[in-house]
C-alpha cells in the first residue's frame, strides 16, 4: 500500500511539475527594412523638349535689319510747258517750308507752287527692296535724286544728281521711286496744273 502511495504521489508530482515548466515562445521582434525609391527619370521626350526649349532671358540673335529712308527736298521746282529749268539743286534732309526773300515778291511767283508729295514719302522705299548683293557685300550710302513729275502727279524720270558709290542702290533707289512716289502736281500763276520736279535723297543703311 505504501509503495501505490508512493507511486501515485510521484504520478501526481511529475504532472505539476511538468505544467510549471511550459515556457512560452519567445517574441520575434521585426526589423522592418526601409528602401528608398529614386525619383523616376524623365522620359526622352521630357528630355527633348527641355533641351530644345531656350532660357527666357538668353538673347535672341537677329540678322542685319535694313533701313531705306527717303528725305524730299525742301525746295521743289515747278516748270511750265515752255520752260523746264530745274530748281537750284538737291535738298537737304530735312523737309521744310522755304524762307520768305527779303523783297517784296511778285504775285505771281507766291502762286507757283512744286509738287507736293502724295502719302507717306518714307514708305516710298522698304527694307525689303534692299538690292540682296549689296546688302550681303554690307554697301550702305546716300542717293541723291531728282524726279521729274507729270501734270498727272506722277513720276516720268529719275535722275541720280550724286551717287551712292554703288550702281546697285542707285538703281534701286529710281526704280522703287519711279514706281511709288505720287504728288500733287506743280501750279503756274494760274493755278493750271504743269510738269515739275522734285528733289529729294535716300539713304541705305544697314543697322543690326
Amino acid at each position: 500500500m505504501l509503495a501505490v502511495a508512493l507511486l501515485q504521489a510521484s504520478a501526481i508530482y511529475a504532472i505539476i511539475a511538468g505544467l510549471s515548466f511550459v515556457v512560452n515562445p519567445p517574441e520575434r521582434k521585426e526589423n522592418p527594412t526601409t528602401f528608398t525609391v529614386p525619383p523616376p527619370s524623365p522620359s526622352p521626350t521630357e528630355v527633348q523638349r527641355e533641351r530644345k526649349t531656350p532660357p527666357a532671358d538668353a538673347p535672341q540673335s537677329r540678322g542685319p535689319a535694313v533701313q531705306p529712308t527717303v528725305a524730299p527736298s525742301p525746295l521743289p521746282s515747278a516748270s511750265n510747258s515752255t520752260s523746264g529749268a530745274p530748281a537750284d539743286g538737291p535738298g537737304t534732309a530735312t523737309a521744310g517750308p522755304s524762307p520768305l526773300p527779303t523783297s517784296e515778291p511778285s504775285r505771281a511767283a507766291l502762286a507757283v507752287k512744286g509738287p507736293a508729295p502724295r502719302g507717306r514719302p518714307g514708305e516710298w522705299v522698304t527694307r525689303n527692296d534692299y538690292p540682296s548683293q549689296d546688302l550681303r557685300e554690307g554697301n550702305e550710302g546716300l542717293v541723291r535724286f531728282r524726279l521729274g513729275v507729270g501734270a498727272d502727279g506722277r513720276v516720268t524720270s529719275c535722275t541720280i544728281t550724286a551717287s551712292s558709290g554703288f550702281p546697285g542702290l542707285d538703281a534701286a533707289a529710281c526704280a522703287r521711286l519711279t514706281q511709288r512716289a505720287r504728288f500733287n502736281p506743280a501750279t503756274d500763276e494760274a493755278g493750271a496744273r504743269v510738269a515739275g520736279a522734285y528733289y529729294g535723297m535716300l539713304r541705305w543703311k544697314i543697322t543690326n
